[in-house]
């Protein structure tokens, strides 16, 4: 969308052209929460002077409303084994290796992605985030920057490839996975607890895991299908 805007609307804007006309669906206009009515319509009005549209809901459309069961899960903080500062070290090294390929920010971000995966899956979730997470998060940044930003998706594209290669090496030199790897949150084992419950009860029953941060979803799917067989996707 933001594309056809750039190339074709814009230009017919300012060259007083009729214009295509795009229809647009939506389930929402607007992010977040609004605190009133009033500032729900202001951000409407913004958006339909920005985009020369008007919003409509179709008539005769019915309002659905689903039943909600929810059950609160209960888990103790912290780890089921204890976890090695070796792993924690290791991850501090390869931030510092590849200090002179990301500005400051991005280090910042990557130091704290790492520490939030670890504390949410364990160290099997930390090696396989440096392993191929990290690269891969990158890629997804880099496609969605390709339509009209080709020189961020470039740049995204080359740390992505760079990292890749220094942590695959590193992160195979880690502690004996046989003894580790299965080092994981008490959160993670209360997750497959729930998972191995549904698919005892029906082998073919489907549902969606909901994560706060994009850094545990590649690590989280990994070890899913690690203990489940392939049974899991991901969508950023």
């Amino acid at each position: 969308m933001a594309q056809i805007c750039d190339d074709v609307l814009h230009p017919a804007f300012v060259s007083q052209e009729s214009c295509p006309r795009i229809l647009g669906l939506t389930a929402s206009f607007a992010h977040g929460a609004f605190s009133s009515h009033e500032d729900l319509r202001r951000v409407k009005e913004r958006l339909e002077s920005r985009m020369h549209a008007v919003f409509f809901v179709p008539s005769g459309t019915k309002k659905y409303t689903a039943t909600k069961e929810f059950v609160k899960v209960c888990f103790s903080p912290g780890h089921t084994a204890c976890t090695t500062e070796a792993d924690k070290k290791l991850c501090m090294s390869m931030i510092e290796d590849i200090r002179d390929t990301f500005d400051a920010k991005s280090l910042r971000r990557l130091s704290n992605d790492s520490n939030f995966v670890w504390e949410q899956l364990g160290v099997a979730g930390l090696r396989y985030h440096w392993r191929e997470g990290v690269s891969l998060i990158l890629e997804a940044k880099a496609q969605a920057f390709a339509a009209y930003h080709e020189g961020k998706s470039w740049a995204l594209k080359k740390q992505a490839s760079f990292i890749r290669h220094k942590t695959q090496e590193e992160v195979y030199n880690w502690a004996d996975d046989k003894k580790n790897n299965w080092q994981q949150t008490n959160k993670l084992s209360k997750l497959f607890q729930i998972l191995s419950h549904s698919l005892e009860e029906n082998k073919t029953s489907k549902g969606i895991v909901f994560v706060s941060q994009c850094s545990v979803v590649y690590p989280l799917t990994y070890l899913i299908n690690k203990k489940y067989g392939p049974i899991c996707g991901c969508v950023m």
